[in-house]
């Protein structure tokens, strides 16, 4: 059986999910292609600059994030 390798552009909010969906399937290589090494989730963002949590908190680490699953790569 040969491996599919699916590439998905963007870490955004759609691009996370699919890395998410797709690293679930044995068959499939994935590799995350986007021009920040971080994702940032504005609709928290407020909560940031009201000091009420930690840049941390609202900052997605695509690196990270994609080594925590076998089959998936991340390229800046």
């Amino acid at each position: 059986m040969r491996k599919s390798k699916i590439v998905i552009i963007g870490g955004g909010y759609a691009g996370v999910k699919m890395v998410e969906e797709l690293s679930k399937y044995n068959d499939i290589d994935v590799i995350l292609i986007d021009k920040s090494r971080f994702h940032y989730l504005q609709p928290q963002a407020h909560e940031f600059i009201a000091g009420n949590v930690k840049l941390n908190d609202i900052a997605i680490d695509l690196v990270a994030f994609c080594s925590s699953f076998k089959r998936v790569s991340f390229f800046e």
